[in-house]
């Protein structure tokens, strides 16, 4: 889920979006989301207009925790770094746990971080498995035939690709 200006200066990563969210695919537009732009107009001087705005996920989070589940994460995970290499900003917002994880690669609760500002180099890679149909090569005991489908599992490791802009 993405909205705003790649251009803007600011890149705003939530976790996941909620009810208002997903009725109009935008993120940050419940009650959350009506905090954060009072508090960016009344503090900053910053408007919505102003931040280009990503969600890790573009559903509701599954997991019992409130949190994307790692299905869903690997689910929406091209979408997110197709959003994020379009981005232009400079600066990063990480809101929520999530959001850290899934754009530094960086492990634990948010608040171990909060009021740190993370560098490029202080990320983690991240470790994504990806499935897809191969094909066996060799029928075993008469069980597959050449040619029958099979599922690969594949890891596969990748730092988050931030904007070049953002340092």
């Amino acid at each position: 889920m993405v909205d705003g200006d790649p251009q803007a200066q600011l890149l705003i990563i939530g976790m996941a979006p909620g009810r208002e969210e997903l009725q109009h695919d935008k993120p940050f537009l419940g009650g959350a989301g009506r905090l954060l732009w009072k508090q960016l107009a009344k503090k900053a001087g910053i408007s919505r207009a102003d931040c280009y705005i990503i969600n890790t996920i573009g559903e509701w989070p599954g997991g019992i925790d409130g949190n994307p589940t790692k299905a869903q994460f690997h689910k929406w995970w091209d979408a997110f770094d197709e959003a994020i290499r379009h981005s232009q900003a400079k600066v990063a917002l990480l809101l929520g746990g999530a959001a850290l994880w899934r754009f530094t690669g960086i492990s634990g609760g948010i608040e171990d971080w909060r009021g740190y500002l993370v560098a490029r180099d202080e990320c983690s890679a991240l470790t994504r498995t990806i499935e897809r149909m191969g094909e066996y090569k060799t029928s075993r005991k008469g069980k597959y035939q050449k040619g029958d489908p099979k599922l690969e599992k594949i890891k596969s490791t990748a730092v988050s690709p931030w904007p070049p802009t953002v340092e």
